[in-house]
């Protein structure tokens, strides 16, 4: 694949910090007793799109780094360098729905209004593997050691492993209406949380592949 050029004349190019505070000993004890009055930085994010069944921002705890999908395209922004960079524009009739880290930050997977998943290497900037996985848009994504869950407007929740032949390895489905959010237990990765437009939280024991414990 080809690796992603930075376009010409990008307006987001440099996405700015419109304010930034001293949180003084908040950052030196993270164990603090109070929460902030303010926010330690405020970022200016052009048209980040506001809907309720899309996730556009995610943080990946390991490389301190913020994805975030604007307009078209996905932007990265160091929180250590307070700098950004352009990741990828998506073609016209290609839309955005979700995207999430993998736990090492090295990759980026996005969740695509046609059903299909797209796995990004982040640092040679180019698309390493691709998965028809769904028949609607998927508005949920989370990564597990040994794969990604999916979850989609047509109520199905699917885990795949990007690095098999087969991709689709478990499949349920325990929602009636399209899926909103999907978590998976971050100690053990034993437990799928998954919430639905249906107003049910149910949580899977992977282990068994199962109806949900509750």
């Amino acid at each position: 694949m080809k690796e992603e050029s930075p376009r010409e004349h990008d307006p987001y190019q440099n996405l700015k910090v419109i304010s930034a505070v001293n949180t003084g000993d908040f950052e030196s004890d993270p164990f603090a007793s109070f929460l902030p009055s303010k926010p330690s930085r405020v970022l200016d994010l052009p048209d980040f799109e506001d809907d309720f069944y899309k996730q556009l921002l995610d943080w990946n705890p390991q490389t301190n780094k913020i994805a975030v999908g604007l307009s078209d395209s996905v932007y990265l922004w160091d929180h250590r360098s307070k700098k950004s960079e352009f990741l990828h524009e998506f073609r016209v009739q290609e839309e955005l729905c979700s995207l999430k880290w993998d736990p090492s930050g090295s990759q980026l997977a996005f969740g695509m209004s046609s059903g299909q998943v797209q796995i990004w290497d982040v640092h040679r900037k180019c698309l390493v593997s691709d998965f028809w996985t769904h028949d609607l848009r998927i508005g949920a994504l989370d990564w597990t050691r040994n794969g990604l869950f999916s979850g989609s407007k047509d109520t199905q929740i699917r885990f795949f492993d990007p690095r098999s032949i087969q991709p689709t390895a478990l499949e349920f489905q325990c929602h009636s209406r399209q899926i909103l959010n999907l978590k998976v237990s971050p100690r053990d990765g034993l437990n799928l949380l998954s919430c639905g437009n249906d107003s049910q939280v149910f949580v899977t024991d992977l282990r068994r592949h199962e109806s949900p414990m509750f």
